[in-house]
This record gives structure tokens, C-alpha cells and sequence, in this order.
């Protein structure tokens, strides 16, 4: 799924995500800049077959030099990808906030950012499988075996429920205003 490009921090970058890593392609570092063009152009969360060749890999990121873009596999998560995004609260402390963009997901609270996490879509966590509808979160700079599964328990266009998997602990939150 494609992120985007961020020209803030780390140069002029493009990134996108698959199979819950991060995968990221810098201009003019061995890029076929027309292939890089189309993911610029393309909207968050569009599906793309990229293909190319890793540079380095770290954490969960890679970083690659894109040869080739084609149009994706149709998402089967696209209505769930397209209503999770947004600003959540959760239900039980109002100081808690999850920021959803794209396929990362920023964990907040009280005004200060605890966490960025790739999030990807299934049906198991793990070794369990056939659980219906799951939400991981791999963090950013974390052990990629640290990796929070949650059941997806209740969606709607205000409310999510997630429980995670294991511990049977549900968190509820409200879209903000």
C-alpha cells in the first residue's frame, strides 16, 4: 500500500508497506523515477506491485531502488483500510489517542507520541489462525517480534473495538469530533 513521499526528515523518500514492513525508495538513489512518479501520484492506501532491489534493511524497513510499478491485487480491506483512518479516542481515557494515516498508526497520549506503527490487515495472529478480522501493529524502530495482534471486534464509522489477542483485554474508541 502506498504511504507516500516525505520530503521533511529524510530526504525525498517514498514509501509503502507490505506484509507488515516498510519499505521505503529515495529519488535519485538507482530509482526508475517514472516508476517513483506513479507512487507520488498515487492516492494513500492504493495497491501496487513494486518491484526493485533491497539496499539495506533494518528494524522493519527496507530500503530499495524501485525498477518496476504495475497496478496491485485488488485490497480486501480497502473499506476497513478507508474507515479506520482518522483521529480515535479511546473510550476508557480520553488522554489516549490513536492518529490513523495510510498504514501507520501514531499512539499518543496526553498530547505526547508514544509510538509509530505499521498496521496490517488479516484473519490470524500469528500461529492463530481463522479468528476473523485482526489489525496488527509493528512498531517502528521495535523487535518485529514484538508485533500487537488485535481481534477486530466491533467497526463502525464512530467506534472501534480491538482485543488483544491472547490477553483478551478489549479497548474501545470513538472517532473524534
Amino acid at each position: 500500500m502506498v504511504q507516500g513521499f516525505d520530503a521533511r526528515d529524510t530526504g525525498d523518500r517514498c514509501f509503502f508497506y507490505a506484509e507488515g514492513a516498510r519499505w521505503a525508495a529515495t529519488r535519485g538513489q538507482n530509482s526508475n523515477e517514472a516508476a517513483l512518479q506513479m507512487l507520488a501520484d498515487a492516492p494513500v492506501n492504493a495497491p501496487f506491485s513494486v518491484t526493485g532491489d533491497m539496499i539495506s534493511f533494518g528494524d522493519i524497513t527496507a530500503d530499495v531502488a524501485v525498477s518496476k510499478v504495475e497496478p496491485g491485487q485488488p485490497d480486501p480491506w480497502v473499506a476497513f483500510r478507508a474507515g479506520i483512518q482518522g483521529i480515535w479516542i479511546s473510550t476508557d481515557d480520553p488522554n489516549s489517542v490513536l492518529r490513523i494515516h495510510g498504514s501507520e498508526q501514531t499512539s499518543e497520549y496526553d498530547g505526547q507520541v508514544l509510538d509509530i506503527s505499521v498496521l496490517h490487515f488479516g484473519n490470524s495472529c500469528g500461529d492463530v489462525e481463522d479468528i476473523g478480522a485482526t489489525l496488527t501493529a509493528q512498531g517502528m524502530g521495535g523487535d518485529p517480534m514484538d508485533a500487537q495482534c488485535f481481534a477486530i471486534v466491533t467497526f463502525g464509522p464512530d467506534r472501534i473495538e480491538l482485543s488483544l489477542v491472547g490477553r483478551g483485554t478489549t479497548i474501545g474508541y470513538a472517532r473524534a469530533p
